[in-house]
């Protein structure tokens, strides 16, 4: 059984899985380089860069640096880490000094739909994203307000054990904040799919009107560019918890900066597929981390340990 020709998503130089609250060594193990699967894998490098054939010449400079960066040749710091050089990126000492990089004079062009669509700060950290997207919109011009969700847990018998104070305080990252401040004119980012294809998850659209139980907003890009839309309140249930909440909110954040970049095959015709194993022979563990209710046990999946199982999702995926 081989022979099958699949393209593995992510760059194992750029960045590793990320696991919730995991430690360096959680995400390598979690690593595809670090399954028992790799050894078995034959490598088919492509040997033609074209994005550096269609851009400038500084585009081969750029690769040149990024891949003697991936092998271990550029000169590191005492603390172990790289100095770029100018000529590799523009350097922010500050955050103020990198907002007005991006989005200069934002006062003057927040009307601007095309300046909006051309900008855009990336950050790994969610506490990031919070902080640059609360200063930028701070920089707005227009009146803020403010929504606050109505959580409440599924489970009645732990309704005590999480009253509804403390299911305010939370922050999961796959919901809006219990306090959602927006104001007319900024960028929001969906957050849930709500009428594919035109509002889906991490759909980019601008604030037009701001009312008591809808949100008038025009989508940012793609094919439905320009197109008015009504956003609701819609129930949302965190999965990242070790308990069962849910929140009634508008299933969105400001998107001045992202935690991802997320870039959905507009106008293309496409499908997508997959095999589920349905009684798989593998066995995983679970074990407790600590004597702290609130941490995350340790989860061993043991993904493939049967060579059976491996061998049902090749066939699923031949069939």
């Amino acid at each position: 059984m081989g022979g099958l020709i699949v393209v593995l998503a992510g760059g194992f130089r750029q960045s590793l899985p990320i696991i919730p609250r995991g430690t360096m060594a959680d995400e390598i193990r979690a690593c595809l380089k670090s399954s028992y699967l790799w050894k078995q894998v034959k490598i088919m490098k492509l040997t033609t860069n074209m994005r550096i054939q269609i851009n400038c010449q500084n585009s081969q400079k750029f690769s040149d640096c990024l891949l003697k960066i991936g092998d271990g040749q550029e000169a590191t710091m005492g603390n172990g880490k790289i100095r770029l050089s100018s000529e590799f990126c523009k350097i922010c000492r500050t955050l103020e000094n990198l907002i007005n990089q991006v989005y200069p004079d934002i006062t003057l062009n927040i009307q601007n739909i095309q300046w909006l669509q051309e900008c855009a700060i990336l950050t790994p950290l969610n506490d990031k994203v919070r902080e640059i997207n609360f200063t930028l919109q701070g920089k707005v011009p227009t009146a803020a307000r403010s929504y606050h969700s109505i959580d409440k847990c599924l489970n009645d018998e732990e309704a005590t054990s999480y009253p509804v104070e403390f299911l305010n305080s939370l922050n999961p990252s796959c919901i809006p904040l219990h306090r959602l401040e927006l104001k007319v004119g900024c960028p929001i980012r969906l957050l849930r799919n709500l009428n594919p294809p035109k509002l889906c998850n991490s759909s980019r659209l601008i604030v037009k009107a701001l009312h008591a139980h809808i949100i008038e907003a025009t989508i940012l890009t793609g094919p439905f560019e320009g197109e008015q839309v009504l956003i609701p309140r819609i129930p949302l249930i965190p999965i990242d918890l070790p308990f069962s909440f849910q929140g009634l909110q508008f299933p969105l954040r400001p998107a001045f900066v992202y935690d991802k970049v997320y870039k959905p095959y507009h106008g293309k015709n496409s499908f997508t597929f997959f095999p589920v194993l349905l009684r798989s022979k593998s066995r995983g563990t679970v074990r407790l981390k600590s004597d702290d209710p609130y941490e995350h046990p340790l989860i061993d999946f043991n993904l493939f340990q049967s060579e059976e199982d491996l061998d049902k999702v090749v066939d699923g995926k031949l069939a």
